[in-house]
């Protein structure tokens, strides 16, 4: 008889069978599943893109700052993600979004989606967003080996919150101790950025719409912290006070904080304003380091009855300071109007000590500034990267300004492409490519500044004065020269009294050796009512009584001045009686450097003909100009770098690296 049902070993054999289909079916059926979802998720994202770009011109096509996630202001059909943002910009659209822990993606300018497997929604987004577990917190003690971090705007605020409290002055028992230039330093605020930080971009902050910062710009309204940081007054300065124990270090870590912006109307002729990222170091602060920062796209629009201290970086070091300034780049656009004094720098603003320096001296090392600045008001201290420095022992290196100047004050003005007005310091290694423009009363124009000491330095531009009274204008500084040059045209529009003007190429008063002037200058005295006029002195190289070594000069000298006023103009020096004290070696002008006028013209130093110059080793063998520099034939002589700068004896070292930022100047 036979039995019903299967026998042991039949059944085993069945599940095996079954086992072997399941392992090479199921997977392709789950891959299958899943490339419908990956497809059907794709056309839920063509969906919302749609659905955005509708509600766009629905709108008028209102123009939606595209870092504003507008996904809750659509209406979605379909099936909706797990989260999503969408960001639209000119009617194109922007969407990251969460589907069964995918991210599908879609960028601006992209039609195509993207699709990736993900382990948590941090990693889906349009923008990276800042990390900050304790925003407006800041982590860290202020120590070298812990530094206060700022990771968000937050937390920059937060900084200024603390410094601006004088809760800081709490934190002065203790300092972190290391050699910088083989001298000992002691910092007891050590500052970190972590983070690139934009004022004006949404995804720099934890929680943009966050009210309990208070009201940040001062203007009575309190308003999210976004608000507030872009409207009136911005951020308020990081302003220490006046403390002999605090030694203050600021690593900017080469990150970068983008749009920091005011915008002040202040009708208190009584109130100061300062405008910066930090405020005034002021008082007895016995080390000031702040280093590695970008600031760009600086947005200050200042209208004040008082005085105004503004600048993207700090606005004053005073007193006994010591300070070193590294490695700074700013970009942007300053403007403004104050009844009284302006000082305004490219980069920070007063510089006012007299400390040995941190490592022994005060050092502003590679700043770079694209800073465009326009002044109007009372009276003004301009420069491209400083308003002013009266500094014993400071140094200027290593520095690049390329951007504009225009001042138009009642009173006085000092304006320069490094320090507007300076004393005392030193220019190394200092590239300024400017077209600086002045009218007041009475001002002091440098394409570089004031300085003691200008070596391994250039200016290209132009340097234009309308004044009543100008006291000099020097195609690079008012003190020794070496190994420079200047690429400009200078035009002088004044109005004369009783001032003795000087008006120089290279220099207005100091030695020049070793250094070049190509260009023009053009001298425009106004004759005044009732006035005899002043002495004026005009050189395309040295105004005053200088010596002149190894030096050249090519260009022109327009006099338009009335022929009743005294005045001494010259190629090399002037010749006005004191000139002839003076001693002029191994220079000179070409044979097609020329003057128009109507008074007569010193010209000593020697005739070489333009034809001569195109042989570049004239430059090298007869004007001596060797170690310092590069020569190319049909190109005016170039700079190499300056290394290892001996500041005793104001000396370099010179390898065969060209210093940056110098333009080629075509010998025609």
């Amino acid at each position: 008889m036979k039995k019903n049902g299967f026998t042991l070993a039949e059944l085993l054999a069945v599940i095996a069978i079954l086992a072997i289909l399941v392992i090479l079916v199921i997977p392709n059926v789950l891959k299958l599943f899943n490339e419908s979802k990956i497809k059907t998720n794709t056309i839920n994202i063509l969906n919302i893109d749609k659905i955005a770009r509708q509600f766009y011109f629905q709108n008028n096509g209102q123009k939606y700052d595209s870092e504003d996630d507008i996904y809750n202001l659509l209406d979605i059909s379909g099936k909706k993600p797990d989260e999503a943002e969408v960001f639209i910009k000119n009617g194109d659209v922007a969407i990251a979004a969460i589907y069964d822990n995918y991210c599908f993606k879609k960028t601006f300018g992209e039609k195509d989606i993207t699709y990736n497997k993900i382990e948590n929604s941090t990693q889906c987004y349009i923008y990276p967003k800042i990390t900050d577990s304790t925003p407006g917190i800041l982590a860290g003690k202020g120590k070298k080996n812990d530094p206060y971090k700022i990771e968000s705007i937050e937390d920059l605020v937060a900084l200024a919150n603390y410094i601006n409290s004088e809760k800081y002055l709490k934190n002065t028992g203790w300092y972190s101790i290391f050699y910088e230039d083989e001298r000992q330093v002691n910092y007891n605020h050590y500052i970190v950025l972590v983070n690139d930080l934009d004022i004006k971009s949404k995804r720099s902050y934890v929680n943009y719409k966050d009210k309990t910062f208070g009201d940040i710009n001062g203007d009575g309204i309190i308003d999210t912290i976004y608000e507030e940081l872009n409207k009136n007054a911005g951020l308020p300065c990081i302003n220490p006070k006046k403390n002999d124990d605090l030694y203050f270090y600021f690593d900017g870590n080469n990150k970068t904080i983008k749009n920091l912006y005011a915008n002040i109307k202040n009708t208190d002729a009584s109130k100061d304003l300062y405008v910066s990222l930090f405020g005034s170091f002021d008082g007895n602060f016995h080390g000031t380091h702040i280093k590695d920062l970008k600031l760009e796209d600086v947005n200050y629009t200042i209208d004040t009855a008082g005085n105004a201290y503004v600048s993207p970086l700090l606005t004053t070091i005073d007193l006994y300071s010591s300070y070193q300034i590294r490695n700074i780049v700013t970009s942007g656009n300053i403007k403004v109007k104050c009844d009284k004094q302006c000082n305004v720098g490219g980069a920070f603003g007063n510089v006012s000590t007299y400390g040995s320096g941190i490592g022994g001296r005060n050092i502003v090392n590679n700043i770079n500034s694209t800073v465009n600045i326009t002044v109007e008001g009372g009276s003004a201290n301009v420069g491209g990267i400083s308003a002013t420095s009266s500094n014993y022992g400071a140094l200027v290196q290593n520095s690049y300004y390329n951007g504009n100047i225009n001042v138009n004050v009642k009173n006085s003005a000092s304006v320069g492409g490094i320090n507007g007005s300076a004393q005392f310091f030193r220019n190394v290694n200092n590239i300024v490519n400017s077209n600086i423009n002045v009218t007041a009363n009475k001002a002091n124009i440098y394409g570089l500044a004031g300085a003691r000491i200008t070596n391994n330095s250039a200016f290209y531009g132009n340097i234009t004065s309308n004044t009543y009274q100008v006291s000099t204008i020097g195609g690079l500084s008012s003190g020794k020269i070496t190994n420079s040059y200047v690429n400009a045209n200078i035009i002088n529009n004044s109005s004369f009294r009783s001032e003795w003007p000087v008006i120089a190429g290279i220099s207005t008063k100091g030695d020049v050796s070793n250094s070049y002037f190509i260009g023009n200058i053009e001298f425009n005295n106004k004759k005044v009512s009732g006035s005899s006029g002043p002495t004026s002195l005009v050189s395309l190289v040295s105004g005053n009584c200088s010596n002149i070594t190894n030096s050249f000069t090519r260009g022109t000298i327009k006099n338009t001045q009335a022929s009743t006023y005294s005045s001494y103009f010259g190629f090399l020096k002037t010749n006005n009686p004191d000139s002839n004290k003076c001693i002029i070696d191994n220079s000179y002008y070409t044979n097609d450097t020329t003057y128009t006028g109507n008074s007569t013209i010193d010209d000593s130093g020697k005739i070489i003909n333009i034809n001569d110059i195109k042989n570049n080793k004239w430059f090298e063998d007869t004007l001596n100009l060797k170690t310092a520099w590069q020569h190319k034939q049909g190109i005016y002589p170039m700079l190499y770098a300056c290394k290892n700068y001996n500041y005793d004896n104001d000396s370099c070292d010179y390898d065969l690296e060209l210093l940056p930022n110098q333009k080629e100047i075509i010998i025609k």
